[in-house]
C-alpha cells in the first residue's frame, strides 16, 4: 500500500500547471466522428470497460484504506502510525476513539485525492492521447489507400503527435515509464506471496492492481509502438504522389509517428522488452526471497 500510495502521488505531482494537456483533450474532443473498422470498435469497447474498472478503484480502494485505518491503525504507511507508541496502543487515553475515524477520513480524501489526479494524468491524457494517436494513423491509412485522401493528410496527424509529445514527453509519459513497471514487478511479486501465504482476499485485491498495471502498460506501449510500426510500414510503401520533383521531396520529409519519454521513443519492440523487464524482475525478487 505504501508503494501504490506513493507511486500514485509522484504519478500526480507536477511542480506548475500544464495548460497543453487542456489543449490536447480538446483537440480530441473537437475532433468530427468518422466510421471506424470492427477491430478499432472492439477496441474503444474494451478501453471503455477499462475505465470503468479504473473507476471503481477510485472508490475501493481508498474505502479499503479507511478501514484499514481503523482496524490495523498501526501498519506502516498510514498516518496513524504516527501516534502509535512502542507498544501498539493506539486508543489509550491520550487518543479519544474518534481520532482514529478522523485518522481513517483523512487517509480516504488524501488516497481519493492522488488517485483521481494520477489517473486523469496518466489515464485520460496519456492513454487517451496515445490511443488516439493510434487509431487517427491507422484511419489515415486506410482512407488514403482507397483514395479519399492525399499525403498531405498525413501533417494532420503529425500535428497530434507533436502535441502529444509536448504534454507528455518530460512529465507524464516519462514518469510513467518508470513507475508503472515497478508498480507491475512490486503487485506480481505481491500476489505470489499472498497467494503462498493463503491470503485469499488480499490475494484477489492485489491480483486485480497487477492486471490494471499490466493491461495499462501494455495498451500503452503497445499503441505508440502500433502507431510507430504502422507509420513506418505505410511511408515505405507509399511513393511520391505523381512522380514530381515536389511530390518526392513532400515524401522524402514524411518521418514515422515516435511517442517519446525523455530522451527515447516507443518502438515496436519497446512492449516486449517492458514486459521482458518486469517478468526478470520478478524472478528475481522471488529467487532472492527464497
Amino acid at each position: 500500500m505504501t508503494a501504490l500510495s506513493l507511486i500514485s502521488f509522484l504519478l500526480r505531482f507536477e511542480i506548475s500547471p500544464d495548460y497543453v494537456q487542456g489543449q490536447l483533450l480538446n483537440f480530441i474532443f473537437s475532433t468530427k466522428d468518422i466510421q471506424y473498422r470492427q477491430s478499432i470498435k472492439h477496441l474503444l469497447r474494451f478501453l471503455v470497460l477499462f475505465f470503468d474498472l479504473i473507476e471503481l478503484g477510485f472508490y475501493l480502494f481508498p474505502t479499503l484504506h479507511g478501514l484499514l485505518t481503523i482496524f490495523l491503525p498501526c501498519q506502516p504507511g498510514l498516518l496513524s502510525s504516527i501516534l502509535c507508541s512502542r507498544n501498539d496502543i493506539f486508543l489509550s487515553f491520550h487518543y479519544p476513539k474518534y481520532l482514529v475515524f478522523f485518522a481513517a477520513l483523512l487517509e480516504f480524501l488524501l488516497f481519493m485525492q492522488v488517485a483521481v489526479g494520477a489517473s486523469y494524468n496518466i489515464i485520460s491524457v496519456l492513454l487517451t492521447g496515445v490511443t488516439f494517436l493510434w487509431i487517427e494513423c491507422t484511419t489515415f491509412i486506410q482512407r488514403y489507400e482507397i483514395l479519399f485522401v492525399s499525403q498531405v493528410g498525413y501533417r494532420k496527424v503529425q500535428i497530434f503527435e507533436k502535441l502529444l509529445n509536448a504534454s507528455t514527453r518530460e512529465s507524464i509519459f516519462l514518469k510513467t515509464a518508470l513507475l508503472l513497471p515497478a508498480l507491475q514487478i512490486i503487485m506480481s511479486f505481491v500476489t505470489i506471496n499472498m497467494f503462498h501465504a493463503s491470503q485469499g482476499l488480499m490475494t484477489l485485491m492485489f491480483l486485480w492492481l497487477y492486471v490494471l498495471a499490466f493491461s495499462f502498460t501494455l495498451l500503452t506501449f503497445s499503441a505508440a509502438a502500433k502507431a510507430n510500426g504502422a507509420s513506418h510500414g505505410w511511408i515505405a510503401r507509399c511513393k511520391g504522389g505523381d512522380g514530381r520533383k515536389i511530390a518526392r521531396k513532400f515524401h522524402r520529409s514524411l518521418v514515422p509517428l515516435r511517442l517519446r519519454y525523455g530522451n527515447n521513443f516507443v518502438e515496436v519492440l519497446t512492449p516486449l522488452v517492458v514486459q521482458e523487464f518486469c517478468m526478470r524482475q520478478t524472478m528475481s525478487f522471488l529467487i532472492v526471497r527464497k
